[in-house]
This record gives C-alpha cells, sequence and structure tokens, in this order.
C-alpha cells in the first residue's frame, strides 16, 4: 500500500459512547451474535477502533456516519 496515498476502508459498527445513536441498541445485538459465534468478536467503541487501527500502522483514520448499522472507516498508513 502506497504510504502516502493509500488507505483501507473498513465497514463496520461504531459503538456510540454517548449513546445518542438511532442504531446503538441494534449494534449491541450484534456484539452479542460475535461473542457467541467467535471467541474475541466485539463491535468496538471508536476508542477501541483507534488503538486498534494505531497498533496495526493506521494512525490516521475518519468515521464516516451513514444511515445503516455499520459505518466507513477510513484509514491512512503513518
Amino acid at each position: 500500500m502506497p504510504e502516502k496515498t493509500g488507505k483501507t476502508v473498513i465497514v463496520d459498527g461504531v459503538i456510540q459512547e454517548d449513546g445518542d445513536d438511532p442504531f446503538d441498541e441494534a449494534t449491541l445485538v450484534f456484539d452479542l451474535v460475535m461473542i457467541a459465534h467467535s471467541s474475541n468478536g466485539k463491535e468496538r467503541t471508536e476508542v477501541e477502533w483507534k488503538k486498534s487501527l494505531e497498533e496495526g500502522g493506521f494512525p490516521r483514520y475518519r468515521i464516516l456516519k451513514i444511515a445503516t448499522l455499520q459505518m466507513i472507516i477510513e484509514a491512512y498508513p503513518e
């Protein structure tokens, strides 16, 4: 991936810490499904996404909220 121009696009749930999103309850149900079907699966908050992305070499990111359960996360390398 080109360091300066590349990006990774992730479409996944992002749990809102303020609980203000109309899809929050459904996202939490998906969290339970992830736990039931995998050993370490879970939905993440933005803080958890930030940590995971930074550890994976993507210190810059932006989250685009769309009118669905998932959001679009654009992650950029160092």
